[in-house]
């Protein structure tokens, strides 16, 4: 097993964006993607500064029917109810799945994930789904090679 990292930027501040997380480059051709992984602020000189991050709809185009997609953390739906792991967040406190601070723009879902990185936690802290379990299989191919997310952050 081997893992792909795609470093993706937000562009906005306070407002709702959707982001490509185009893994159209030839080593991501043929993967078995068992779990979502994400790192708010991979920057090795940039600590969690209290930093919030919503996110939400993280969609498969071209999505099979073995995934558990798309996960949009409203209850019944996918997301809502998985395990998902804080981890290198100083005292790693859970996932909090709440209601979307501002339903607007591109979002007006009801329900999102916040996730906010402490100051004494380490610049790659994140969050993921149970390995091997929530998401499903996914093989991800040429044709099902794009996923987007919609992400919402109180700084840029």
């Amino acid at each position: 097993m081997w893992f792909v990292e795609l470093d993706v930027n937000t562009t906005v501040e306070s407002q709702w964006e959707t982001l490509d997380l185009g893994f159209h480059r030839p080593d991501c051709r043929r993967l078995i993607w068992i779990t979502v992984v994400l790192f708010f602020e991979f920057v090795v000189d940039l600590p969690g500064d209290g930093t919030t991050y919503y996110y939400d709809d993280i969609e498969v185009v071209e999505s099979p029917a073995e995934l558990n997609a798309p996960i949009g953390f409203e209850p019944g739906e996918f997301g809502n109810t998985w395990t998902w792991t804080v981890f290198e967040n100083d005292d790693n406190p859970p996932l909090e799945i709440i209601e979307n601070p501002d339903p607007s723009g591109v979002n007006t879902s009801g329900t999102v994930a916040k996730f906010t990185a402490r100051a004494e936690g380490q610049p790659f802290a994140g969050v993921e789904s149970l390995h091997g379990a929530d998401l499903g299989v996914f093989d991800l191919t040429s044709e099902t090679s794009t996923v987007t997310i919609m992400v919402w952050k109180t700084k840029n």
